[in-house]
């Protein structure tokens, strides 16, 4: 059949025919037979859109092999069509499709399949390729609700629906949740492109819409709609399609502001109707815990919330006070004329109606007109409220009595506090609607009841006497001992070292590499997680007998997630550290790995293998020329190549002193011999793994000693469940004692890479923008978090890898089992939630208040990712490979995120044009971008909380344009950091005194500073600068011996300074530099 289609439609384009005037007299016949319901060719037309949507599928596939650009093409295509396919489906639901709806559609799909065709016999040069792509582009522009007629087809099906769509079999359930997938495509669709005429409660409430309706597609597309009850499942059928009306209403051109203010009342009663499904979906299908927040620093919140409110209350006009006011008139007006129209039209929906109404008037009288009575009273009476909260939770803050009671309190506490937190940010980013308004006052609602719950638990507390020996540990309680803080400046270098070798083993895999045959040989350093292979192999490869015997050396971390050509960059950047090799392919890249290689005698270490597949990526790099080259894999699976080096475990003894000698360093006064027993049943127990050992030793160097019987009773318990369970039972012992402030910046490792190496200057930028510090007037930011780090370190919880060159740590990872466990627990705290791959985005199901999100994925995937999260306040990406600087990807549907703090796009090339919209998003503590950027749009000095800007441009030696203007109006800024251009700044000429004072800088990279005077008073402007990087220059002062003079000596509290001469010779500058 597609095949006679396909003749059918070569004919008519041979004759001259328009290819879009399908519906002409020639051919009319030809489409009667599809737009006749009760014919059987009905089904041969759904057949034949099956047909082609595969047959496009295919071409993206070739395309994509072939040439990107033609994929790029249809993919649009592709979606707009699935969209007709799944609209024909719904309206089936309903009864009889409509003839303009089938008519519509018939013609869109000959010709797309016309395209196809096309597509299939083109050679593909840029003139062909720009020709099809407005072919396609038209027929794109003629499916879009923006076309007049197509927009008119769909708003009269959705309206004209004999009766709500049924969801009373699975395949019903399915085309309702597909039709559902159209609609947040059409959604996006607007929210990326709204119109002017759009108030802003709308446009907040479309993307609360969003949510709810991404909610619906899981329930529909997962199952969870089999248990609800009819009347539910009805309801999500009206839902779907008032959804669907809504939506299609906002594509028509110039909206009138009456007509926009109606849409906006109608869309709040639809919010009210999904939170009644989520509600009826929760209670059938309970979550273990939807609030499982983390509990730590609960009076950091409540205090950041009170700062948060004493904001609003600032404002000149209560937000809440002036959308009430404005909307109190409309909604009675609105009410009124529903009613009459209701009373005079008696139909089917009638109920419906009438709940909405009910729902309104009630809405009206006891939210909205509260809210007109006296402005900032509701936002008085929150602040009060949390007032009272952080009262009871500093009284109780060593509460050791009613100890499950007091945790569930705090635990509601935590709950309410992040409720709280979400409604006051969105009054901050100016997200005022009917929705938000509501949520405002459920939120003092539940601040309310909380203190009613904590008023019933003093009373019982002042009844019951206090429990005398609460300091005496109960059999199977949680573990409540005193904490010894390990100093945070103690020698990292040593306690990192502090280890046992295996000397046996180390010398069998030196000898099998310098000895033996001169064939290449591969070595398979195989154990469980956490014996030390990785350890074991990083002592061999730095054994001076290797470094002199081999040419090349080259080290490589795979992982179970890799990318192989950042596999075979990394082994590149080993070799020939100044090259780049970023812009080249991987086949490229494999072939000059071999050249490389050629004639060499060398040893590659390739660490964490875990499959065949991964050794099979890159063999082909490893050439064979008989000389006695050398490869060792480390791999926890036997069996994936080479001879096999099985790593055994420590024995008794080796593990005892292994444990004593990190015992003597951690603990500062050494621990009594009589502990040694204890401490000899401890290391047995960790069933002779190195990790479990040094992990349990950063436990017993932080308790009372009088307490290490009850470290040896807990592991003695679990002694039979096996060591990889043993070490995961000891990570979360360790996760239980640390101490509050350094939970969160443990979880938080879990954002990056398995077996990444982690910048450590980034993560503290990090810490500080997410707010894990507990602030001190002595200290500053930076070297609190520093403390916090070396503390981790301390504890055997993350290593160093790294060294500065003014000392301190570079960067640090963590142990993979680690990292597994602290994306579970991450998960489990609703902490932070990972995403990884292609996949992670089709499964996708946004938890509650879902806080930070961390996506691991290649660029295009999560440019096409259509993430939507109103409550997510930190978005960071990374991808495995080194994505080409020469693809860009519009990334401007972050900026929806209004609430976010954090936004880390820094392994995105965004293109030429910075985005102007990253203005809008001024809760942001730290931006990091990247892209062919040389102009920084005036917007961003809206960004008044902006900590750390770091941008990275692709050119070199560039002047950015324009960032030396926002530069003194961001206030806050701790961390300027520019990669591949300078910064041309200058103080104002007539005044240099105007210009601000920065403060809070501490570090500044790349500014062009100006010899003479000026460069001094510039100085004066970041007085508390520690880290600056900067291009001298002469200037028209630069005549006298006086104004080669660089005077920096004000700038106390300067740690590194590295300079860039631009025409400049250094031997006629003098420095007057800090003591």
């Amino acid at each position: 059949m597609y095949v006679e289609m396909l003749d059918f439609l070569l004919k008519s384009v041979s004759q001259g025919r328009d290819r879009y005037d399908y519906c002409n007299k020639s051919h009319n016949s030809y489409l009667e037979s599809f737009l006749e319901s009760s014919s059987p060719s009905r089904d041969e037309f759904l057949e034949f859109f099956y047909l082609l949507l595969e047959n496009l599928e295919d071409i993206v596939i070739w395309g994509e092999a072939c040439d990107s650009r033609l994929a790029k093409l249809l993919e649009p295509l592709q979606e707009k069509l699935v969209f007709l396919k799944n609209f024909i489906l719904f309206a089936s639901l309903q009864g009889k499709p409509k003839r303009n709806l089938l008519e519509h559609c018939a013609v869109a799909a000959l010709s797309a399949a016309h395209l196809s065709y096309i597509c299939w016999s083109s050679k593909y040069d840029n003139q062909e390729l720009d020709g099809l792509g407005l072919k396609i582009s038209e027929l794109i522009d003629k499916i879009k609700p923006f076309d007049h007629r197509a927009l008119l087809t769909y708003i009269r099906v959705v309206e004209s629906g004999s009766t709500s769509p049924t969801l009373s079999t699975k395949k019903d359930i399915i085309i309702v949740g597909e039709f559902v997938d159209s609609l947040l495509g059409h959604l996006w669709e607007l929210l990326l492109n709204c119109p002017p005429c759009l108030m802003v409660s709308l446009k907040h409430q479309l993307r609360m819409l969003y949510e709810g309706l991404q909610f619906l597609r899981n329930i529909l597309t997962k199952e969870k709609c089999d248990g609800l009850d009819e009347r539910i499942k009805d309801l999500v059928g009206a839902l779907v399609n008032d959804a669907g009306l809504i939506i299609f209403s906002l594509y028509q051109n110039n909206i009138r502001e009456a007509s926009a203010k109606k849409i906006d009342i109608q869309l709040f009663c639809l919010l009210e109707k999904i939170k009644i499904i989520m509600a009826e979906v929760e209670e059938k299908y309970p979550v273990v815990s939807n609030f499982n927040f983390l509990t730590t620093n609960a009076l950091g919140l409540i205090d950041l919330l009170q700062e948060k409110l004493k904001e609003v209350e600032s404002y000149e006009v209560d937000p809440l006070f002036s959308f009430a006011e404005d909307r109190v008139h409309l909604l009675r007006s609105y009410l009124k004329n529903a009613m009459e129209q209701h009373n005079q039209d008696a139909n089917l929906q009638a109920q419906t109606i009438q709940e909405d109404l009910s729902f309104l008037k009630s809405f009206l009288k006891n939210n909205l007109e509260q809210h007109t009575e006296k402005e900032k009273l509701h936002i008085q009476t929150m602040r009060d409220g949390l007032v009272f909260l952080r009262s009871f939770l500093e009284n109780n803050r060593d509460q050791h009595d009613h100890l499950e009671e007091l945790q569930a309190l705090r635990s509601s506490i935590m709950e309410v506090a992040h409720k709280t937190e979400f409604v006051i940010d969105s009054l901050i980013v100016g997200d005022v609607s009917f929705y938000s308004l509501m949520l405002f006052d459920e939120v003092t609602e539940e601040i309310e009841l909380l203190k009613t719950k904590i008023w019933e638990f003093d009373c019982i507390k002042a009844q019951k006497p206090t429990n005398s020996s609460r300091d005496v540990p109960q059999a199977g309680s949680k573990w409540t001992g005193a904490f010894h803080q390990v100093p945070s400046q103690g020698n990292i270098s040593t306690i990192h070292k502090t280890s046992v070798y295996l000397k046996d083993q180390e010398q069998a895999i030196i000898d099998q590499l310098i000895g033996g045959s001169m064939q290449l040989d591969i070595i398979s350093i195989v154990g469980m997680p956490g014996l030390g292979k990785t350890f074991l192999a990083q002592r061999v490869y730095h054994d001076p007998s290797i470094a002199s015997h081999f040419h090349i050396l080259a080290w490589c971390c795979i992982s179970q997630v890799y990318c192989k050509k950042d596999l075979l960059l990394g082994i590149l950047g080993c070799i020939d550290p100044k090259a780049q090799y970023s812009e080249m392919d991987e086949d490229d890249l494999a072939h000059k790995l071999c050249n490389h290689l050629r004639k060499q005698k060398y040893l590659i270490v390739l660490d964490d293998v875990w499959d065949i597949e991964a050794w099979n990526a890159l063999k082909i790099s490893f050439p064979d020329y008989a000389n006695g080259s050398r490869i060792i894999l480390t791999s926890r699976h036997h069996g994936i190549t080479g001879k096999p080096h099985h790593l055994r475990a420590l024995d008794e003894e080796e593990s005892w002193e292994l444990l004593e000698k990190k015992l003597s360093i951690t603990i500062e006064d050494g621990y009594p011999v009589e502990l040694s027993v204890l401490g000899r049943q401890i290391a047995k127990n960790c069933n002779g793994l190195p990790l479990s050992i040094v992990i349990i030793s950063g436990i017993l160097g932080t308790l009372d000693q009088g307490r290490w019987g009850e470290v040896a009773e807990r592991l003695d318990s679990n002694s039979k469940i096996g060591a990889t369970e043993q070490c995961k039972s000891i990570l979360e012992l360790s996760y239980i004692h640390l101490p509050d402030h350094l939970k969160p910046c443990l979880l938080y490792f879990s954002a990056f890479r398995e077996d990444q190496e982690i910048s450590v200057k980034k993560l503290i930028w990090l810490w500080i923008a997410e707010g894990f510090l507990q602030k001190k007037e002595s200290e500053s930011l930076e070297k609190l978090a520093e403390g916090y780090l070396i503390d981790l370190i301390n504890r055997s919880l993350v290593m160093e890898g790294q060294k500065r060159s003014i000392g301190g740590v570079k960067t640090c990872h963590i142990h993979d089992l680690l990292h597994v466990f602290c994306l579970g627990k991450a998960k489990d705290k609703k902490f932070l939630h990972l995403m990884q791959g292609c996949d992670g985005f089709l499964n996708f199901d946004e938890p509650h208040y879902l806080y930070r999100l961390s996506i691991h994925s290649q660029p295009k995937h999560f440019a096409k990712s259509k993430i939507f999260c109103s409550h997510v306040r930190s978005l960071l990406h990374s991808s495995r490979g080194i994505g080409s600087r020469g693809v860009s990807y519009n990334l401007s549907f972050v900026c929806h995120l209004k609430l976010l703090q954090v936004l880390d796009l820094e392994q995105i090339n965004l293109g030429f044009t910075f985005l102007c919209e990253l203005g809008l998003l001024i809760q942001l503590r730290y931006l990091a971008v990247s892209g062919w950027i040389k102009y920084i749009p005036p917007s961003l000095e809206n960004l008044s909380n902006l900590e750390t800007f770091c941008v990275t441009t692709y050119y070199s030696d560039f002047v950015l344009s324009s960032l030396e203007d926002i530069f003194w109006k961001l206030q806050k800024l701790r961390h300027l950091q520019v990669r591949g251009a300078l910064i041309d700044l200058r103080l104002a000429k007539e005044n240099p005194e105007s210009s601000c004072m920065l403060y809070n800088l501490h570090t500044f990279s790349t500014p062009k500073l100006y010899l003479g005077q000026s460069m001094e008073k510039m100085m004066m402007k970041f007085p508390n600068i520690r880290r600056l990087k900067c291009c001298l220059l002469q200037s028209e002062e630069t005549c006298s011996e006086s104004t080669r003079i660089v005077a920096m000596d004000s700038l106390s509290q300067l740690e590194s300074l590295k300079l860039l001469l631009g025409k400049v010779t250094a031997n006629c500058i003098e420095f007057h530099l800090p003591i």
